[in-house]
Formats: C-alpha cells, structure tokens, sequence
C-alpha cells in the first residue's frame, strides 16, 4: 500500500467518523431532515476539515521550520488552532441555526 494513498484514506475516513458524531451528538438538534441536506453538511463538513488539516500542517511547518520551535510544541500549536477553526466553522456554517 502506499504510504501517501493510506493516509489520504486514514484522514477521509477520520473525517466522516467526526461527521458522524457531530450529527449524531454534538450538533443532533441543528440541521435540516433528508438525505440532500445530510449530504450537504457531510460536504461542508469535509471542507471546514480539509482546511483545518491545512492550518495545522502549515502552522507546525512554519513554526518548527523558520522559527525552530520543538516539532511537538509546534503540532500541539497546530491542532489547538485547526480545532479552534473546525468547531468554529462547524458551528457557524455547517450546522448554522
């Protein structure tokens, strides 16, 4: 198997499992009934993700590589804003009342 085709699927696969429960739990009393508008957030939801990845690969690249902070502390940095970002958006966007 190929490395980046694994993990492309391992992220794919982790955000639809986040979706799920966002549905399910988090957001279960916002959003509209059918299978179009489940749909629709399952996409906007993807997109809120995608973009949250690449705030947290970024910002751990830019902080480690120019300003030669610890990989570690750098990722931590990374999540804390793609988490922030991811719940922020969600919750205006994807399952704005």
């Amino acid at each position: 198997v190929m490395l980046l085709g694994a993990s492309l699927v391992a992220v794919e696969l982790s955000i639809i499992w986040n979706f799920i429960w966002n549905e399910v739990w988090t957001f279960r009393d916002r959003g509209e009934d059918g299978i179009r508008a489940f749909f629709k957030r399952m996409g906007q939801f993807n997109l809120v993700s995608l973009v949250g990845l690449g705030l947290n690969v970024s910002i751990l690249l830019l902080l480690h590589h120019l300003f030669g902070v610890y990989p570690l502390t750098a990722n931590i940095v990374g999540i804390a804003v793609a988490f922030t970002w991811n719940f922020a958006a969600n919750n205006l966007w994807t399952w704005f009342r």
